[in-house]
């Protein structure tokens, strides 16, 4: 029951911006979107409350990041796509024109700077923007669940504390489907293929190596391969050790799409050796990376947004959550928009 209650919230909040490519990628499988986002939660640390972890939130994350994979169609088109991917030339820039700033620039003058070279952003895609969305907007969650755990315990009658106890539950369900929905993107941006001009096969470009030129490139390795050959098991071990991470959020996105970048004329010679067919220990090991890296990545995000919850005012007007949980302000039902 509890499941299916997350479930609903959070699909109705799928506005977070699931978003889709002129390339049309789609990135992971949905299987493996799911492994990311499941992996990730398990492996929380216990500072980030016991809600996101717990088992059913851990189910209700894990399949709904698997809903665009398994939702795929026509109806969406290039209005989805672009927010999955941000294609990167051999110079390490958008297009090969335009620098992947540190720290990004906002998303309208990432546009314009692209149009300014001749490009678009439908076109270049614009996944980092998606993912520092996605954390701003989950940070703000927890700075909500901050506040309405310290209103519950400073309410003056019972009916008030019903009320926070019923916001606070309300609360905790849009953080789940916002996690669910949000850890799509941070999955994608583990995929060597969403970081790159050569996003299925080496295209129109110089390629004095030989790699393919395959069009079912992405869909059998992103697809087929790791559907046959990847274990959930052996991507969660790979995950890499919790770090707290003091940076940005716009360096820790940027550094995971460099990462991912690295990967992509790897990934090439790879196939080009015959490593992606079924069972070849060397496709297995890079692809069960790739994945780990995504959990590793979407757990210290949350992590951080977690720490970092104090920033955002709640209510209106806006009130910081540190003056009401030492008691500089009290939380009442009026903050959080009661009638």
């Amino acid at each position: 029951m509890v499941r299916a209650i997350v479930l609903g919230a959070a699909l109705a909040g799928l506005a977070l911006g699931a978003g889709s490519a002129v390339n049309g990628c789609w990135a992971w499988d949905a299987a493996a979107y799911g492994w990311i986002s499941g992996i990730a939660i398990e492996m929380l640390p216990d500072t980030v409350p016991a809600f996101v972890h717990a088992p059913e939130a851990e189910g209700a994350i894990a399949k709904l990041a698997r809903e665009p994979a398994e939702a795929k169609g026509e109806v969406d088109g290039a209005q989805r796509n672009p927010g999955y991917h941000v294609d990167l030339a051999d110079n390490a820039q958008v297009m090969g024109v335009v620098p992947l700033a540190r720290p990004l620039q906002t998303r309208q003058a990432y546009d314009a700077e692209l149009k300014a070279k001749g490009v678009s952003q439908v076109q270049a895609g614009y996944l980092p923007y998606p993912i520092m969305d996605g954390w701003n907007r989950l940070r703000e969650d927890f700075a909500y669940w901050r506040a309405l755990t310290k209103a519950i315990e400073t309410a003056e009658t019972p009916e008030e504390r019903a009320w926070f106890e019923a916001e606070r539950r309300r609360r905790e369900t849009r953080t789940i489907g916002d996690v669910g929905i949000w850890s799509r993107y941070v999955g994608a941006a583990s995929d060597p293929l969403n970081a790159t001009v050569h996003f299925n096969g080496w295209g129109d470009f110089p390629n004095p190596n030989g790699y393919t030129d395959s069009k079912n490139l992405r869909a059998y390795f992103e697809g087929e391969f790791v559907r046959r050959n990847l274990s959930r098991a052996a991507i969660a071990a790979a995950v890499k050790p919790y770090r707290c991470c003091s940076a940005p959020i716009e360096i820790h996105t940027t550094d995971l799409l460099f990462d991912s970048f690295a990967e992509v004329v790897w990934l090439y010679r790879l196939e080009k050796d015959g490593a992606f067919t079924n069972g070849h220990a060397r496709g297995i090991a890079f692809a069960t990376t790739r994945l780990a890296t995504g959990a590793t990545a979407l757990r210290d995000m949350i992590a951080q947004a977690w720490r970092k919850s104090d920033v955002p005012l709640v209510g209106n007007p806006g009130v910081n959550v540190n003056d009401i949980e030492n008691g500089k302000v009290r939380a009442t039902r009026a903050l959080f928009g009661a009638d």
